[in-house]
């Protein structure tokens, strides 16, 4: 009998094992899942939005990301397929930048859930439910040193201290086309 025990003792230690096993692997599929989706273009599970955080950034995006505006004060970056420009508004001017190599999608404000929690596959990390600028939000606080990190629909809504405060689910496509009053520099030009 003592022997039986041993041996069932060590069949459910091997299917623990193998359980949390196959949970670690269920989570690299889901992360090269989601870094696939975002190569191929969709950075974001809806195709357009705007919002606004505590820090005065304005994120907008159109085409599930593949058009994407950030502003803050004077200084604004739109990107879109393999180009993306550096605004100042006061200067009206623009810098071009272009990518000659397979392009990657602006993931700034792109909160990848599945690979952060694979990065971050730690006893210390809580997981919690917030209401954000109106959304419901999976959020991952390191208990050790604060970082928390957090989202909705592939959208960061919380980086550390920096919130959003708005969120509508458009974006005008004005948004992302550079005004023809900015002059422009190319920056092979320089």
């Amino acid at each position: 009998m003592k022997r039986f025990k041993q041996i069932l003792g060590l069949g459910v230690l091997v299917a623990v094992s193998f359980g949390m096993s196959g949970c670690f692997f269920g989570e690299i599929n889901n992360a090269a899942k989601e870094i696939a989706e975002v190569r191929e273009g969709k950075v974001f599970q809806i195709p357009t939005a705007t919002l606004e955080y505590n820090d005065g950034t304005i994120f907008a995006f159109a085409e599930n990301g593949k058009k994407q505006r950030i502003e803050n004060g004077n200084s604004v970056m739109i990107y879109d397929a393999s180009n993306y420009w550096v605004l100042d508004s006061e200067s009206k001017t623009a810098i071009k930048y272009s990518y000659d190599a397979e392009y990657l999608y602006n993931t700034t404000y792109c909160f990848l859930e599945a690979t952060w929690k694979l990065a971050n596959y730690d006893e210390s990390v809580t997981k919690t439910s917030e209401t954000i600028a109106g959304k419901s939000c999976t959020v991952y606080t390191d208990k050790e040193d604060g970082d928390k990190q957090g989202g909705w629909k592939r959208i960061l809504f919380v980086s550390n201290d920096v919130k959003a405060t708005s969120f509508t689910p458009s974006a005008s496509y004005s948004a992302f086309t550079i005004p023809s009053d900015y002059t422009i520099t190319n920056s092979s030009d320089y």
